[in-house]
């Protein structure tokens, strides 16, 4: 009959022990996962590289894309041909949220990595 009083309290302490654990578990730290991989300055299996450089000439925009709308694009022709690599593209696709894209426009925002496009390591 003292069992059955017992097991509550038994119960309330295994999981007492579960959450303990739980909470003050050691955790990895970075040194378990390998340093960061550093993708500057390259280069990259296209030759690209990445540097840091003098500052640059402030250039107004004045031309208005009308692009007011959430999660919009809007498709904007380039002045020169600009190859980006090995595909020469002479429109891009500029998102509200931020980010331009060559070929189909997309106005999702994600929070997470870009695909892979042209070249593998590229996103």
């Amino acid at each position: 009959m003292r069992i059955h009083r017992r097991w509550p309290l038994l119960l309330l302490l295994g999981i007492t022990a579960v959450i303990l654990y739980l909470l003050l578990r050691p955790r990895a730290t970075q040194a378990e996962y390998g340093s960061a991989v550093a993708l500057c300055p390259g280069p990259d299996s296209y030759g690209y590289i990445c540097t840091t450089g003098d500052g640059f000439a402030y250039i107004d925009a004045t031309h208005d894309t009308q692009l007011y709308v959430v999660d919009g694009t809007v498709n904007l022709p380039l002045p020169f041909p600009f190859t980006f690599y090995g595909t020469t593209y002479t429109a891009l696709n500029a998102s509200s949220n931020g980010n331009i894209q060559f070929g189909n426009a997309n106005a999702a925002y994600v929070n997470e990595c870009l695909n892979s496009g042209p070249a593998p390591h590229m996103g």
